[in-house]
């Protein structure tokens, strides 16, 4: 009896081991994620990128001075906060000592003042290079009439970064956290030139991961590795990241149910099958998704009233529950909701700024279609042909189907409309946006930072992002004077930024369509997938509940 116990006893301990054996297997596999993307990794080079998931991987393999952990901002590179000024017109950052990029350099002040230099510089034709204007001599470096040294930006000594602002930013350490701010080695750029940012062999990394597999923008997956030699890796818990590109939500949703995919993003009835599903949930993003109204190609366009029209004739809800079904949420301007609030009343500024203007981004066809009559009366026209350009997913494509039929109901007799779509990949949307070739446009913004400036300086006069080119002085004022006189008084300010935002909307400049949700579902043992201010996912916080 005492022999065969003992043999029990070895039986189950050696079982035990196994046991443990497999669970730390199974472990040890709950440290990837397999995550979609509605379009292809455009670049990575943080002057040159425009595009959300370009933003997205570079937020995973690059570290700024700053980075969102939730919708809390906690220094990155740099050690701690940044010192200010009492005019609040300088900034000092010390560096973390210990912070490397991936083939063992030290990551260094000068590194900033390299990529900040560079971004501003005409010849780098930085699509965010406008992110830069409030420091000191970056307007002059971006128009070409100082030399990049100049720029307000500092190596004091290896680890000491100093920053001089022309006025007080109250936005400023928000912004941060925008790839454009990244720092970059010098010799990777110096060896690769143009090249640098597109593909993996150009580049080094110095946030919580590595870009391990991407051959450039062709490609539909990519891999990002944990990184080493970031600063705080013992805390990554994820170890791999791969990225595949998924325009079908049904076809999302399959991966995702096959175990292909952890995390996925549905619309439309792929949401609603999705709501069933454990994990599933909707989050609210800051994210305004917009027509873009080329007036200097459409001569029709330049009339308000026509412009009201189409704005009219869209029935926001009907689009946001029938065809999206996301939670998604109308928009009456293009600043979305829940993002920015009064300091004073607590006053939602999406809100404040609806006040007298929402009805013309609410749907009312009856007075569209007088509104199109009398508008092409004016413009001398009877017949107005529009292609409205968007995206090629499925979502994208549903929206572009749903535009045409409501804007082709403004017909009538005397004043017809003729409505095409044109579905594009990101490549050939970008390529015609900057171009100004279209005539209607499908576009998104998300923020940069948590601050209405950055959707309002969109439409100023000679953004790199106006792409209809609409320009009104008064307009540009009010946005200047946000950012400039009135920039340290938070009720002129929050005054200047309302009129604006209610100009743009009385104008029409650009319809808003609608704040984009998130419906979303994960691994409901996949923890801490935060939706920051910036509308990205920091997964470095990312890990499995065991």
């Amino acid at each position: 009896m005492k022999k065969r116990s003992v043999l029990a006893g070895l039986w189950l301990v050696l079982l035990a081991v196994v046991l443990v054996a497999c669970g730390g297997q199974q472990r040890r596999q709950r440290t990837t994620v397999n995550a979609m993307q509605t379009s292809n990794l455009q670049s990575m080079d943080p002057a040159r990128a425009s595009d959300l998931v370009s933003a997205q991987t570079m937020m995973d393999v690059y570290s700024g001075l700053y980075r969102y952990s939730n919708k809390q901002l906690q220094p990155d590179m740099a050690a701690r906060m940044a010192t200010i000024s009492s005019d609040q017109k300088t900034y000092t950052f010390h560096l973390r000592k210990d912070a490397r990029w991936s083939d063992g350099n030290r990551v260094t002040a000068q590194d900033f003042v390299y990529a900040w230099r560079r971004a501003v510089t005409p010849a780098t034709k930085s699509p965010y290079a406008y992110a830069f204007d409030d420091i000191v001599n970056a307007q002059e470096v971006s128009s070409g009439k100082v030399a990049p040294q100049q720029l307000g930006v500092t190596a004091v000594n290896r680890i000491t970064l100093r920053v001089q602002l022309t006025k007080a930013v109250p936005y400023f350490e928000s912004m941060l956290t925008m790839a454009v701010f990244d720092p970059v080695e010098r010799s990777q750029v110096a060896k690769f030139g143009d090249q640098f940012g597109a593909n993996t062999g150009t580049l080094t990394f110095n946030g919580p991961y590595r870009l391990t597999k991407w051959a450039g923008k062709g490609e539909t997956r990519w891999v990002e590795t944990k990184n080493p030699t970031y600063w705080n890796a013992k805390t990554v818990r994820i170890k791999r990241l791969t990225y595949s590109v998924v325009k079908s939500s049904q076809r999302a949703l399959k991966l995702f149910k096959r175990g292909d995919l952890d995390d996925v993003t549905v619309s439309g009835a792929a949401a609603k099958t999705a709501r069933k599903l454990k994990g599933y949930h909707t989050a609210k993003q800051n994210i305004s998704y917009y027509m873009e109204l080329n007036q200097s190609r459409v001569p029709a366009l330049q009339n308000q009233s026509v412009r009201r029209a189409i704005s009219m004739a869209v029935n926001r809800q009907a689009l946001v529950t029938r065809v999206l079904g996301n939670g998604s949420q109308p928009l009456s301007t293009i600043v979305p909701a829940g993002m920015f609030y009064n300091e004073h009343s607590g006053n939602d500024f999406a809100t404040a700024a609806a006040d007298g203007v929402a009805q013309y981004s609410q749907y009312d066809l009856q007075k569209a279609r007088q509104l199109f009559k009398a508008g092409m009366a004016a413009a001398g026209q009877t017949n107005l042909t529009l292609t409205v350009m968007g995206d090629n997913t499925d979502s994208a494509r549903a929206t572009l189907a749903y535009l045409q039929r409501a804007l082709t109901a403004l017909s009538q007799d005397g004043a017809t409309v003729t409505v095409k779509v044109d579905p594009l990949s990101l490549d050939d949307r970008l390529d015609r946006l900057r171009a100004g070739d279209f005539d209607v446009a499908v576009s998104a913004w998300s923020a940069d930072y948590p601050d209405p400036v950055t959707f309002l300086s969109l439409f100023t006069t000679g953004n790199s992002n106006n792409y209809a080119g609409w320009s009104n002085a008064e307009y540009d004022s009010l946005v200047n004077a946000a950012q400039t006189t009135d920039a340290g008084n938070v009720t002129r300010r929050w005054r200047d930024l309302v009129a604006a935002d209610q100009l743009l909307t009385r104008e029409m400049a650009t319809v808003p369509l609608y704040q984009v949700g998130q419906a979303r579902v994960k691994q409901t043992s996949l923890k801490a997938v935060y939706n920051n201010p910036n509308g990205l996912v920091n997964w470095a916080t990312a890990y499995y509940q065991k």
